[in-house]
């Protein structure tokens, strides 16, 4: 039974954070977003949502993974980074999407960058295939800044 809570507890708080997530993008999405010119490299809006789909199933099961270890102290920090990226990334859906202040989500989604790099490196010491399953989250993130980035250069701190 223990197993379950623990997958329940990780499903709850991924569906918790793409709700939140998507409720901010979808406010910035309907509006202002729309109506700029994109940076060359945006991806069709389509793309999105299929790559968080696959995203969150992979954070899932990375994370699951990593709460079977026994506890300790690593792994309570793996955990901690967790919740700190699940809480980044609404940020960052807040501050970017549905208030269009670029500098400060990139300045956001900086610190997500780190958060999720080091939660990766720690899961990967707790469980290796659960580290592992975090890169295409990695590259997506990183990949996000670049974006944010490329909003900024075209568009200053705020739109």
């Amino acid at each position: 039974m223990k197993k379950i809570f623990k997958f329940v507890y990780v499903f709850a708080v991924v569906l918790l954070t793409a709700y939140l997530s998507s409720i901010f993008s979808r406010y910035g999405t309907s509006g202002w977003y729309q109506t700029l010119p994109k940076p060359m490299i945006t991806p069709p809006d389509y793309v999105f949502s299929i790559v968080w789909a696959l995203l969150y199933a992979l954070i899932i099961a990375a994370t699951y993974m990593m709460l079977e270890r026994s506890p300790s102290m690593l792994h309570n920090l793996a955990h901690d980074l967790f919740l700190a990226q699940s809480f980044l990334q609404i940020l960052w859906c807040f501050t970017f999407f549905a208030h269009g202040y670029l500098a400060l989500g990139l300045g956001v989604i900086i610190i997500l960058d780190i958060t999720v790099i080091k939660m990766a490196h720690l899961y990967y010491k707790l469980h290796h295939i659960s580290g592992y399953l975090l890169i295409p989250y990695i590259l997506w993130v990183l990949f996000a800044t670049v974006l944010n980035g490329a909003y900024v250069w075209m568009y200053g701190m705020n739109v």
